[in-house]
């Protein structure tokens, strides 16, 4: 009877440990999980430019009316569309009362400052190696 009374003790002295176990392992690894993880702020971590971009108007030929970024700015941000930092003269609207319908360019391309504001001649003459190269292979 002593047998079985030790048997049952060790049975018993196994399973309180592999349950003390399971207790320290869940408890790790919350308190691991806290001290690695924190809450999101209410706004995720996105912050809008406090500072709104200033922008210009710029007509193109078929009337669309564009936002062009001021000055040597070349990012729209926070500005509303149709906002580009590269107006191109032939861009239209495909449809006047639907901006989400796209747009096209009716004309050749020819934006203005580009590729920056303030490199606006090496568009100028790049587009022009290009006619030039292509034009010759003809």
């Amino acid at each position: 009877m002593s047998l079985l009374l030790r048997a049952g003790a060790a049975a018993a002295l196994i399973l309180v440990t592999w349950l003390l176990q399971i207790v320290l392992w869940i408890g790790i690894g919350l308190l691991v999980r806290r001290a690695l993880t924190r809450d999101a702020p209410p706004d995720r971590g996105l912050y809008e430019r406090p500072v709104p971009v200033s922008t210009d108007r710029y007509v193109t030929d078929s009337g669309l009316v564009l936002a062009v970024p001021a000055g040597e700015e070349m990012r729209c941000l926070t500005t509303p569309p149709p906002c580009t930092p590269h107006p191109q003269p032939g861009l239209v609207a495909r449809d006047s009362g639907d901006p989400g319908a796209g747009f096209a360019v009716r004309s050749e391309w020819r934006p203005e400052r580009w590729p920056n504001a303030w490199r606006a001649e090496a568009g100028v003459e790049w587009s022009a190696a290009l006619r030039e190269r292509f034009a010759g292979g003809r």
